[in-house]
């Protein structure tokens, strides 16, 4: 057993130097590049087109957003089902072209048959026909856009489900076929999609051994986004690299051996939250604002606070009175600035992380009843994925407290003891000594 942790762990260390090599030269130039976000650049940056560029994108994406933070997701479902039927409707009268039209290529073809497959075997329902979508979007492209947009859109809603392996199926989905439909954005949503795989692949692995996987899909997107100017996207690239980082701290051991690969991911993550509050601040719309500062907010206060999983947040260790300050900041500025605009899925979060601020400074009973706070949220308003680690964490947190009770009884009973004794001893004392006093 204990030679196959050493494999394990010399497996893992090997890993991590490779991710290490490969990251190095873009760790070193991380802060010249959040410095330089505001300066002008040498070419002109593209502009979204079509659909993303218009007020019915805008209020589309905003509704579903609304329902989305809120726990509404049977609402989202319906409306995302809804638009993509209309959508539908539309190109009814185009069915003979459609027929007419070849396909894209073999591996084109492949693909859908991989999702008419999946249909016909039952793993999709019957109004998440991928396999009938993508047949007529790689035929024609009218509202393209939008459609593609409308299925990132549900396989962000499965994974709020916990449905994670149909959420891959939907943005695989896209990243296979996108370049196949006529998008007049698709290096935006396709970019879309593979940084939202690597958040749905966050969910799916505690252990992630994929992490250089999961990394070079955001690479992927990196190049996908250059030279067009979309901060939105931008700063979920930034924040989705900060939760990949946090992932291979969570997988790395909390020791002197390991110390400087921890180190180097914690630092990798802080820099990238930092990078995409600095991409949202450039986005002048209020939702993006609002959600995208409140997430990266607190993505920096957990890697200062060092709870970055359930693992790192049982290691009771000392964490500098600058990183909690410093933690206390984010929160402070998610809570007051952003607060009264907070939809409940944001404050659950905010919730959780202030939870952590306080068990960090031994407050444990304030950092129980914060935790509860979060899962009245979750339990009342369906966020599936967060209810079995707040009940983990609220447990976790009612025994340090109880603990400490315990350990201040004891002392005060000691120090009564102690009081008591000393009392004994100075009363014989007196005894002895007044016979002498008399004298």
């Amino acid at each position: 057993m204990s030679a196959k942790q050493d494999r394990d762990d010399n497996q893992m260390q090997l890993s991590l130097n490779e991710t290490q090599e490969c990251e190095e030269a873009k760790t070193q130039n991380l802060s010249a590049e959040s410095l330089a976000i505001d300066v002008e650049p040498s070419m002109p940056l593209i502009e979204k087109q079509g659909y993303l560029n218009g007020p019915q994108c805008e209020q589309t994406m905003e509704q579903l957003e609304l329902f989305q933070d809120n726990g509404k997701f049977d609402q989202h479902k319906r409306l995302v089902t809804l638009q993509l039927k209309r959508c539908e409707n539309r190109k009814i009268t185009n069915m003979a072209l459609r027929r007419e039209t070849k396909l894209h290529g073999a591996q084109c073809e492949q693909v859908l048959k991989q999702l008419e497959v999946l249909q016909i075997k039952g793993k999709l329902d019957e109004n998440e026909n991928l396999f009938s979508l993508y047949s007529r979007l790689c035929r024609e492209g009218e509202n393209a856009d939008m459609e593609i947009s409308l299925i990132i859109e549900q396989a962000v809603s499965f994974m709020y489900h916990k449905e994670f392996k149909k959420s891959k199926v939907f943005l695989t989905s896209v990243i296979q076929l996108g370049n196949y439909c006529q998008l007049r954005n698709a290096a935006i949503l396709i970019a879309r999609a593979r940084f939202l795989l690597v958040e749905n692949n966050t969910h799916m692995y505690e252990r992630d051994k994929k992490i250089q996987a999961l990394l070079k899909c955001l690479e992927h997107s990196e190049d996908l986004l250059k030279h067009h100017n979309s901060p939105e996207d931008w700063a979920e690239l930034c924040y989705n690299y900060g939760l990949a980082w946090l992932a291979v701290m969570s997988t790395i051991p909390d020791d002197d051996r390991s110390a400087q690969a921890r180190k180097h991911a914690r630092e990798n993550a802080r820099c990238y939250f930092e990078r995409a509050i600095a991409f949202c601040k450039k986005d002048p719309r209020l939702r993006v604002q609002v959600k995208k500062l409140t997430y990266c907010n607190l993505g920096a206060a957990a890697v200062l606070l060092d709870c970055t999983s359930t693992a790192a947040r049982t290691e009771q260790k000392h964490i500098t009175p600058e990183d909690i300050k410093d933690a206390q900041g984010h929160l402070d500025f998610v809570e007051r600035v952003l607060g009264d605009c907070l939809p409940l899925g944001s404050r659950m979060h905010l919730f959780k992380t202030r939870s952590d601020q306080y068990y960090r400074q031994g407050f444990y009973l304030l950092a129980k009843e914060t935790a509860e706070n979060a899962l009245h949220i979750a339990t009342s308003n369906g966020f599936k994925t967060e209810l079995v680690t707040l009940q983990e964490r609220i447990d976790f947190l009612n025994r340090l407290y109880e603990e400490k009770i315990r350990l201040t009884t004891d002392n005060d009973a000691d120090n009564s003891y102690s009081d008591n004794d000393a009392s004994s001893e100075a009363s014989g004392s007196e005894t002895t000594a007044k016979p002498v006093s008399s004298l």
